[in-house]
C-alpha cells in the first residue's frame, strides 16, 4: 500500500464513525468541562484556599490527555489510517478510566449515583470501541 492510499480517507463503517464520533464528543465535553472548572466535577467543600488551588490542578490534569485523544478520535473518522490506533486507544482510555472507578469502589465503597453512571457510560463506551477494535482488525488485517 502506498503512502497516499494510507493517508487517503475512507468512508467508515457507520458503526465505526458512531463509536468514534460518540467518544470525540465525551472525551472533549468532559476536557472541556475539566479545564474551564474542574470543580463542577470534582467539589470540594471546606478546603483552604491553597488545597483548593491544589484540588482544582489535580482535577484538570487529565483535561489535555481527554482533548487529544478527542482530537484523535475524531480526526480517525475520516482518517483511515489513524482508525485503528483510535480505536485502541479510545477503548484503553474508556476501559481504565472505568476500571479505576471499579477498583475505587472496592477501595472507597460506593460513589454518588452521578459517578456510577460515569462509570458505567465509561465501561460501554470502552467496550464498544473493544468491539469496533477487533471488528476493524478483521476488516483491515494490515492494520488500517
Amino acid at each position: 500500500m502506498s503512502l497516499t492510499q494510507s493517508l487517503s480517507p475512507a468512508r467508515p463503517a457507520p458503526v465505526t464513525a458512531l463509536c468514534l464520533g460518540l467518544g470525540a464528543f465525551v472525551a472533549a465535553a468532559v476536557g472541556l468541562i475539566l479545564l474551564w472548572d474542574p470543580l463542577i466535577l470534582s467539589p470540594a467543600p471546606g478546603l483552604s484556599e491553597a488545597a483548593r488551588v491544589d484540588h482544582a490542578n489535580e482535577a484538570r490534569s487529565p483535561a489535555g490527555v481527554l482533548l487529544m485523544a478527542s482530537g484523535l478520535m475524531a480526526v480517525a473518522i475520516w482518517q483511515r489510517s489513524l482508525r485503528s490506533t483510535a480505536l485502541w486507544g479510545m477503548s484503553a482510555l474508556y476501559l481504565g478510566y472505568g476500571a479505576s472507578r471499579g477498583v475505587a469502589i472496592l477501595i472507597d465503597g460506593w460513589p454518588s449515583a452521578a459517578l456510577m453512571s460515569a462509570m458505567w457510560i465509561e465501561l460501554g463506551l470502552g467496550g464498544f470501541a473493544l468491539l469496533c477494535a477487533l471488528s476493524n482488525r478483521r476488516q483491515f488485517p494490515d492494520g488500517q
